[in-house]
């Protein structure tokens, strides 16, 4: 099973014995290169769409890993059980991903480790997640046609400055190229979004301002 890079920087941070659910599998790529590849505990696909699922399933059955994965259709960490203690979950907005967290905050009493590759929302998602009792343990950006953000949380509390939940306390620390390009690009993107957005949302106009701000001063 061939996996992008974005999904391969997963694969480090997966260790034998873990136990994972993976939300919004969409055709379990990921699963079957880990059951492949590690010797995980448990291993549960999880996708709230049927038609995700079917391909999922007849992808488990051709790498003959019936017995190895189990598929479930579930809305978020519904289905979660005890015995797992990872979630990942990729693909999908950092609203959608805090989002399902939340919602199910009382089932991840056994999660000690939290994976995501957010689309979007890093802020957001950094301040919500650590809010929910976890801090982040690495970060890394992968270029992979368009740069992702592979976030790993482990339990525990700490509390981090606007700046690094905005930019990430290690990726902020490193500032590589990859980091100059990704944010170089947003304030390009909050400019257009600026000259398209009325004046009369003033508010908007501010904040916007004041990210394309905050940026600059980080690059300098």
């Amino acid at each position: 099973m061939k996996l992008s890079k974005r999904l391969l920087s997963i694969i480090p941070h997966i260790q034998d014995e873990d136990s994972i659910i993976d939300v919004g599998c969409d055709h379990a790529y990921l699963d079957i290169y880990l059951a492949q590849h590690k010797n995980l505990k448990k291993i549960i696909a999880v996708d709230i769409m049927e038609g995700p699922l079917l391909i999922a399933k007849k992808n488990i059955k051709t790498n003959d890993l019936e017995n190895v994965i189990k598929v479930v259709r579930s809305d978020g960490l519904e289905k979660l059980t005890k015995d797992i203690n990872t979630v990942i979950i990729t693909g999908l907005g950092g609203k959608t991903i805090t989002n399902i967290l939340k919602k199910d905050e009382s089932r991840l009493i056994n999660i000690n480790k939290i994976v995501i590759i957010p689309n979007n929302n890093f802020y957001e998602t950094r301040k919500e997640i650590t809010k929910l009792g976890y801090k982040i343990e690495y970060e890394e950006l992968i270029d992979d046609k368009n740069i992702y953000l592979l976030i790993i949380f482990k339990k525990g509390n700490k509390r981090y400055s606007y700046k690094e939940l905005f930019f990430g306390p290690f990726l902020l620390k490193e500032k590589n190229n990859l980091f100059k390009k990704y944010y170089l690009a947003e304030v390009t993107k909050i400019k257009e979004i600026l000259t398209k957005l009325p004046k009369r949302y003033i508010i908007k106009h501010i904040r916007m301002r004041q990210k394309i701000r905050t940026i600059k001063q980080i690059l300098k």
